[in-house]
């Protein structure tokens, strides 16, 4: 196993919990940021995990995360404005 994919692990295990608690309690806007950050977290793990296999095929599902995730938190921000 190499060093790539135990750093995936423990930052999805650190980085994820952290995220997860904030996205099940919290205010509306708090569970948007901690679903934003637990985005980046995933995007993060999934590049440690590409970088660790050796394998560039991997890559694509991180960018196209990133790409809805930043749209998708835009959208869903701009939607709460007007409902507060």
């Amino acid at each position: 196993m190499s060093a790539e994919l135990v750093l995936a692990a423990v930052l999805f295990v650190g980085g994820g919990a952290p995220c997860l608690v904030r996205v099940c309690h919290g205010g509306v806007w708090d569970r948007l940021v901690g679903l934003e950050l637990l985005s980046v977290v995933v995007v993060l793990g999934m590049l440690l995990i590409a970088a660790g296999d050796h394998r560039e095929a991997y890559l694509i599902v991180p960018m196209v995360l990133t790409v809805l995730s930043v749209t998708g938190s835009l959208v869903a921000a701009r939607l709460l404005r007007r409902l507060s």
